[in-house]
């Protein structure tokens, strides 16, 4: 979580004209903005505890700012708000809401909605979706897909593709891959528990398929929903 919480300050110091820095496990990162050390004051912030949700400090001609952030346990700083009218906490309070904003932007949950409602479908698309949702371990072969919905193995597939946008195959992965999210925020389950509950045998290709459609890693999917450091 710490690289989304530096990103997140970048943004901000970008969008308020300010530079920053984060604290965590002991030490700052890299200083953000056109200052080249972090402000002699701040060593305030780390010989004790932030009372509150922000602590401001005189520097130079300006205002230097510390506030805890709601999760990761990290501390981010930033600097130099002018004198006056910054020094007013009203003002101050702003610039801190601003990066609790900015802060939720960068840690929301990745979009997990892949596909449309079904309800739109053509009867016979529905209920091949609704058999693969009820048992994604054991999927009907085409052939038994195509018996069931009374059509010809090339028209049920021709009819599949209008109706969903995907291929057979194509979709079964999408409802898989949709399935593994709600059990990545299970912690108490394996990576490749994860796949074979969602009716991958081999969690390699798990992985693989998971990068492709959600653009990272399962890994790195589950500590960002999870909220782990």
């Amino acid at each position: 979580m710490y690289p989304q919480f530096l990103s997140a300050l970048t943004d901000f110091c970008v969008t308020a004209r300010l530079s920053g820095a984060l604290f965590s496990g002991g030490c700052w990162s890299t200083v953000i903005g056109g200052e080249e050390a972090v402000p002699a004051v701040l060593s305030k912030v780390c010989m004790r505890r932030i009372e509150g949700e922000f602590c401001s400090f005189a520097h130079g001609d300006g205002l230097c700012i510390a506030c805890p952030l709601k999760a990761g346990g990290c501390w981010a700083a930033f600097w130099t708000l002018p004198l006056p009218p910054s020094s007013d906490e009203a003002v101050v309070r702003s610039y801190v809401l601003l990066l609790d904003a900015i802060i939720a932007i960068h840690l929301g949950r990745p979009k997990t909605r892949l596909r449309g409602p079904i309800a739109c479908h053509d009867r016979r698309v529905r209920r091949i979706i609704e058999r693969f949702e009820q048992n994604l371990q054991e999927v009907p072969s085409l052939d038994e897909l195509a018996s069931m919905s009374a059509l010809t193995k090339s028209s049920l597939c021709r009819l599949f593709k209008a109706e969903t946008g995907n291929s057979i195959s194509s979709y079964l992965q999408i409802l898989r891959i949709e399935a593994s999210l709600a059990l990545l925020t299970d912690q108490r389950l394996s990576i490749t528990q994860v796949a074979l509950r969602c009716g991958y045998a081999d969690p390699a290709y798990f992985a693989r398929i998971f990068r492709q459609r959600m653009g990272i890693s399962a890994q790195q999917w589950r500590l960002r929903v999870g909220g782990c450091p």
